[in-house]
């Protein structure tokens, strides 16, 4: 159980950090949106 916890702490993390970084790409005009 305590694996899968982590794992989707871990997800939960990883998706809050490259959300922003995706959004300022995007808005930098860098990355097209996907």
């Amino acid at each position: 159980w305590a694996f899968w916890f982590m794992m989707q702490i871990a997800m939960l993390i990883g998706f809050a950090c490259a959300y922003p970084m995706n959004a300022l790409l995007i808005k930098l005009g860098l990355k097209k949106g996907m």
